[in-house]
């Protein structure tokens, strides 16, 4: 008998701990605070339930009452839970150093990315310090097909996935070197997953050049890195010698934990 009152006390904790997530959940969701009669609607939870829910939350203060409506909205707990997160985020905080040796070695922007659908979302840039470079900003996004980074992400896809991240035909032609059709692009991948490293020849912009090679996790591919810098500085000589260079920073990214725990977080908050 003991055993199954602990039981139901245990499943009662559980239920509870998962309604009072799911009014933090559509909180977070509303863009404004919600009376009961919303949060009612939205957490199909019972409004005795409710009350008694909302009443715990908010003496944590992770819920606060804003009017005598009553309306309810998040309160100042959830900041330290926010400010965890955010940080977790932040790929810079784990690969900020890696990147900065690499532009320091070889004076060109260094760059990691993830593929999400038909994008390259760029997640920690550091720019060399020179006059002349490549910019490009933390979140921004570039089409795929038309940049190193896309095109070493692209060649190690699952096959039957590389049409989910390629815009319709003929892709948009950015430059006059822009690859356009599905099979010249295919072409080029087979070549890249020899090379093990891409190349973009001023295919998204005009003077801009990128050498890309692959991060792994295990036999998995889960991001890229790059250096970009403008095209006349890109001879075969000068890629020959950064090439070494980019991918001693790719196997440091790979050998650092913390990296791959944060971009797991980032291609989460991407679906």
């Amino acid at each position: 008998m003991a055993d199954e009152d602990g039981s139901e006390r245990a499943n009662y904790h559980v239920a509870a701990l998962t309604r009072g997530l799911g009014i933090l959940r559509v909180l977070s969701e509303a863009r404004s605070p919600l009376g009961l009669a919303a949060l009612r609607e939205r957490t199909t939870i019972p409004k005795s339930t409710l009350v008694r829910l909302l009443s715990v939350l908010g003496e944590a203060e992770y819920v606060i009452r804003v009017d005598e409506t009553p309306s309810f909205w998040l309160g100042p707990s959830v900041m330290p839970l926010a400010e965890a997160y955010a940080s977790a985020l932040d790929i810079s905080a784990c690969a900020g150093d890696i990147l900065e040796r690499l532009a320091a070695n070889t004076g060109q922007t260094a760059n990691v990315a993830i593929l999400d659908g038909a994008d390259v979302v760029h997640l920690c840039v550091v720019e060399p310090d020179r006059p002349i470079r490549f910019r490009a900003s933390t979140g921004s996004r570039d089409g795929a097909y038309r940049t190193g980074l896309g095109k070493a992400l692209l060649a190690f896809a699952a096959p039957g996935e590389l049409d989910e991240h390629l815009p319709p035909e003929p892709f948009p032609a950015e430059t006059k070197r822009t690859i356009t059709r599905r099979r010249d692009l295919v072409t080029e991948l087979d070549h890249i997953r020899r090379a093990g490293y891409a190349f973009d020849n001023e295919e998204g912009d005009v003077g801009v050049c990128c050498l890309a090679v692959p991060i792994r996790r295990g036999s998995e591919v889960v991001a890229a890195l790059s250096v970009t810098g403008p095209a006349g500085e890109f001879t075969p000589p000068l890629r020959e010698r950064l090439l070494p260079l980019v991918r001693e920073a790719a196997l440091a990214l790979e050998e650092a934990k913390q990296f791959h725990y944060a971009l797991r977080i980032v291609r989460r908050s991407l679906r």
